[in-house]
């Protein structure tokens, strides 16, 4: 049952093909004669001379094809077509060629065993495909009309040329166009030059100076092989000596041979790893659908990088705005610039991207120049559009006549693999129940990679990554329950396979989360898979007991962690195995009931720790500072005086710090030393506050007391939120003699925030960078802004902006700050719903800055030159700042009879000195609080001054907020 060999030798033509049907449409597929065109048609492919420099010649397409450009004409066209290589990403283009109804007949060469029992196309396991000639010359005999390239080997070896030269239409790019993949210096040059987001990175032929490059960057950081290593040719160093090992082995031990005599050194970009498939025809480009793999060998994204263990499409993180982003910042101009080096690219750009997770952006890690594998096999039982045609547009330069079409729900693909690979393996290991893998649903197939069959007839594996079980399903966990259930239908003991395809994916599925009164999501995959677990949300006081029940229908418990955390609401477990962790989380992400204790909802997530090896928490060992939670309707209430009168009955009060968390209303009260601490925390834990020091309509509050890990609190001022009963000679702010800043109950019964000169920014949907200029740009449209620290917590971004008037001489800008925050709650940054900004009042009166960076500015004192520590792949350039004259007043938005400050020239005016803020790594569009008329002539919407438009971000929202 070996691939059928054609004999090339003698007949010139094939037999038609009988009449067949397929899906219930009756169809003759005759083979197309070579024929000679009589028209003037012509290809283009091209030549390098220098890294960036190309040349084109004109050719003689082999198959006349009617020259009309409606959609009817190419509908019309019939072809065989000639798939070039031997794996999985082959047997899927072959699955979805065969089933094209403008292809008449399918080779694959040399092709596999599925392929040839599958019967989806003819193996031709003697054609030489690295000896072009002979290609060429089979295509002439049996009337090839199109040869599709799989492999990146024979792409970068020059096949394509000769096909274009001798008239052979062939979907792949040239010799130099490949080397987009086959050179990652060439490709980052191109990026350089043509300013598409990547990695910073130097290459380096001198091992030494390439080990004195990694020194000063530090790690973690990524060392690559110039050239084709097989999918091996990447070192992510998270250690020096890894790094500086990565090096020797490729400059100095050859560990790759002429592909690693050069390599590239970038920086580590972490986020999360998308793939990216575009069909190019040279000038033009449209998006497949979006597939995501799983690259490292072991469960949990741990171990070696490999070809890829596992796929699934589509990819949830990749958005229908999040694609748009890399059409036009990666894509485009990746096309547009390889045509303007005279090398048009023609084929699939296979773009591996990193969706960063600080700026929420991709950047581009490589390209590959052909489908990649596995996500080739997804994609194509997805594709629903005729495979021949489109591809056949994209050689003729038609593919803005193309459009594609996907079946609706997901796909995934799970690669079963020798064991020992990526490193050494054993091959002959026999492989059975196949059959009975795909007979687990019509939608399962299994693609061949390494397959072969020995002399007895048995299948057996000959490769590393060997078969590619895939499936397709209404969604992504249907799809995931098939493909697994094909796998486990598979008798081989030589082989093994990951557990996890599509973790990340399946915890972004709606049926995924489960809220609270909180909104607080059920599940946190922030994480990649561990066999400890994190539980939050947990009742008071959860026993060792609960936790192994919770545990016990999913494996093995080994450890607990009780009580962790300042209201001991949290808990670890820690599993025998990781599958039964990934088990446990998997069944509740699929199942309509949380995860619960005591009726209680509990929150679950991966862990950042691979085992538990402290049983004790800071909350555990005794100390001078308690951390007290007030318990009850409205504990906000309780003064911090109600607080010192307590605990000052145990002893001397030093500190009392009271502010608000997830957990309700909290303070830390500092003792002089421990044991006065234990006595209070003996005494009150659990107990009420007395009535009588309490107001009247305040109901019951209780006390929850644990230790604290501080020592020693920083309070900076007195106020009605903290106090430091050791230093007389602190500042006092107005809200603790007259107590405004206690929170007050309206006419309506509503209780009321304290206001303050300082807002609290969260923003959430994040899809587009947000930086400080942006952030000045909206909230000074209110007033002027003195200050702005940005920061990232709690997984999002948030902000501290503060208006003017914090020294306790001059009373803050409260009212400008009503406003803005009134103004902007609920107020998305950009159009479609992006960057929405939650505004609330902070506790804070006068933020410490104390270095201007992208993160912090303190704009009253004098402009210093600023250096960006995320600096734009183009290099710093200058900002062009408006005129204050232009700038917008944010009138419209203030009370009526109160006069807006102006916004202060330092540092922003035409006094600037000469040396101006470097730009940040996103600039900021015009905006939507310029009063009409203000606009330079210039600019218009979504410009930014100087008339540049940034190509990653949306149009700026165009209307006033409401």
């Amino acid at each position: 049952m070996g691939c059928a060999t054609l004999n090339l030798v003698g007949a010139a033509t094939l037999p038609k093909h009988n009449s067949y049907t397929r899906s219930g449409i009756s169809s003759s597929k005759p083979f197309l004669s070579f024929t000679q065109p009589n028209g003037s048609g012509h290809l283009n492919g091209c030549g390098v001379s220098s890294p960036l420099t190309c040349r084109a010649y004109k050719l003689w397409p082999c198959v006349s094809l009617c020259a009309r450009n409606s959609n009817a004409a190419l509908e019309e066209e019939r072809v065989t077509v000639l798939v070039v290589g031997g794996g999985g990403r082959e047997h899927a283009l072959c699955y979805a060629l065969e089933r094209s109804p403008t292809c008449d007949a399918v080779f694959c060469a040399p092709g596999n065993v599925g392929i040839s029992s599958s019967g989806v196309a003819t193996c031709i396991s003697d054609l030489d495909v690295f000896d072009s000639s002979a290609v060429i010359s089979f295509c002439r005999k049996w009337g090839v009309g199109l040869v599709v390239v799989g492999p990146e080997a024979p792409l970068v070896a020059g096949l394509v040329n000769d096909l274009l030269k001798a008239g052979i239409y062939a979907f792949g790019p040239s010799s130099e166009a490949a080397a987009l993949e086959g050179s990652k210096n060439f490709m980052k040059s191109l990026c350089d030059k043509y300013g598409i987001p990547t990695a910073k990175y130097r290459t380096f032929t001198d091992p030494s100076a390439a080990k004195e490059y990694i020194k000063e960057q530090g790690v973690p950081i990524v060392v690559k092989a110039d050239g084709l290593a097989a999918g091996k040719g990447v070192i992510v160093a998270m250690t020096l000596d890894e790094a500086l090992e990565a090096v020797d082995s490729m400059l100095v031990n050859d560990a790759f041979g002429s592909a690693g005599c050069r390599v590239v050194i970038e920086e580590y970009l972490e986020g999360e790893e998308v793939s990216f498939f575009a069909l190019v025809d040279g000038e033009n480009a449209i998006p497949l659908e979006s597939a995501q793999d799983h690259k490292r060998v072991g469960d949990g994204d741990t171990g070696p990088n490999t070809g890829g263990m596992g796929a699934y499409s589509p990819a949830p993180i990749l958005t229908k705005e999040l694609q748009d982003v890399v059409m036009k910042s990666i894509i485009f101009p990746t096309v547009k610039g390889m045509s303007a080096e005279g090398c048009k690219f023609v084929g699939v750009l296979y773009a591996g991207l990193m969706i960063e997770k600080k700026s929420g952006l991709p950047k581009l890690i490589e390209y590959n120049v052909r489908f990649g594998d596995p996500e080739c096999q997804v994609l194509m039982v997805r594709l629903e559009s005729d495979l021949a045609r489109v591809l056949l547009a994209a050689c003729k330069g038609q593919l803005s006549e193309v459009s594609l079409e996907w079946s609706a729900g997901s796909a995934m693909v799970v690669v079963m693999a020798s064991k020992g690979y990526p490193g050494p393996y054993e091959k002959g290991s026999v492989i059975a129940n196949l059959d009975e893998a795909e007979n687990v649903a019509p939608s399962v197939v299994v693609f061949h990679a390494g397959t072969a069959l020995d002399s007895d007839g048995n299948l057996i594996a000959a490769g590393g990554r060997v078969l590619g079980v895939t499936a397709k399903g209404r969604d992504l966990r249907e799809a995931h329950e098939r493909a697994y259930q094909g796998v486990e239908q598979i008798n081989w003991p030589g082989g093994f396979y990951r557990r996890d395809i599509g973790w990340r994916a399946l915890a972004l599925l709606k049926d995924n989360f489960v809220t609270s009164v909180s909104s607080q999501p059920q599940f946190r995959y922030t994480q990649p898979p561990s066999k400890v677990l994190h539980l939050r949300n947990l009742p008071w006081e959860c026993t060792e007991e609960e936790l192994i029940e919770l545990g016990k229908p999913f494996g093995q418990v080994v450890n607990t962690k009780c009580n962790v955390g300042a209201n001991r609401n949290q808990a670890f477990i820690e599993f025998a195995e990781l599958n039964q962790a990934i088990t446990m989380i998997s069944y509740y992400a699929s199942s309509s009931e949380p995860a619960q204790v005591r009726g209680k909802t509990v929150y679950l997530q991966y862990s950042n720790r691979q085992e538990i090896v402290n049983n004790k928490t800071a909350a555990d060992v005794a100390g001078n500072v308690l951390l007290v939670t007030i318990e009850g309707e409205d504990a906000r209430l309780v003064s911090i005086d109600v607080l010192h009168l307590v605990y000052s009955a145990f002893g001397f009060v030093h500190k009392i710090t009271t502010f608000e968390k997830t957990a309700g209303f909290q303070a830390l009260v500092q003792f002089s030393d421990a044991q006065i601490a234990t006595d209070a925390k003996n005494s009150l834990d659990g107990r009420n506050i007395p009535s009588y020091l309490l107001p009247d309509n305040l109901g019951p509050c209780s006390l929850r007391i644990t230790y604290s890990g501080h020592t020693d609190l920083s309070v900076k001022f007195q106020s009605h939120r903290s106090r430091d009963y050791t230093n007389p000679y602190l500042p006092v702010a107005p809200s603790a003699i007259d107590g405004n800043g206690q929170v007050s109950v309206g006419l309506d019964g509503k209780k009321q925030e304290p206001e303050s000169n300082v807002l609290l920014a969260s923003i959430e949907n994040m899809q587009y960078a947000v930086t400080l200029d942006v952030l000045h740009m909206v909230f000074s449209a209110f007033g002027p802004v003195q200050k702005i620290a940005m920061f990232d917590k709690n997984g999002g971004v948030q902000a501290l902006i503060q208006y003017p008037g914090t020294n306790f001489l001059m009373p803050a800008d409260v009212q400008t700050a009503v406003v803005a925050k009134e103004a902007l709650e609920g107020h998305c940054i950009y159009d479609g719903g992006f960057c929405k900004l939650h505004v609330s009042y902070s506790r804070h009166t006068d933020l410490s800055i104390k270095v201007n960076n992208d993160r912090s500015r303190d704009y009253t004192l004098p402009t210093v030159p600023m250096v960006n520590s995320q600096p734009s792949i183009l290099g710093q350039q200058p900002v062009h700042m408006m005129n204050p004259a232009a700038q917008y007043s944010g009138a419209q938005f203030v009370p009526t009879g109160q006069a807006m400050m102006s916004q202060p020239s330092v540092g922003w005016g035409p006094t600037v000195p000469a040396v101006t803020p470097q730009s940040m790594s996103m600039q900021m569009p015009n905006q939507p609080y310029m009063p009409s008329g203000t606009v330079p002539s210039q600019m218009g919407p979504g410009m930014m001054p100087g008339g540049a438009q940034h190509p990653n971000l949306p149009p700026y929202h165009n209307g006033h907020v409401q």
